[in-house]
């Protein structure tokens, strides 16, 4: 089995529901895509970003360990770390199950 590959997105006009993006990377592992996550830093970011998902996808799950809401359907996981004080980044991964 082949270890996963991370490509980095290029730099340029980096943005998701309007919000600036520091980077997105692609994850693929034996040929196929298994995920992607856009990541941010800022709290207001990270608060802009939170609303945007809300508004697109309705309240989500929230289950610990995680920090913030997921939505999960048959085939992808979509999920949204916030931002804290002791992390200024944070995170939307989108996982494909299957």
């Amino acid at each position: 089995m082949e270890p996963s590959r991370l490509i980095p997105a290029p730099n340029d006009q980096l943005l998701a529901y309007g919000i600036k993006l520091t980077s997105i990377i692609y994850n693929f592992k034996n040929g196929r895509l298994i995920d992607i996550a856009f990541n941010l830093t800022g709290k207001h970011a990270s608060n802009q970003m939170q609303q945007a998902l809300l508004a697109a996808y309705g309240p989500g799950q929230y289950i610990a360990p995680l920090t913030g809401p997921h939505w999960q359907g048959n085939r992808v996981l979509l999920n949204f770390n916030p931002a804290t004080e002791a992390n200024p980044t944070s995170q939307v991964l989108d996982l494909f199950l299957n």
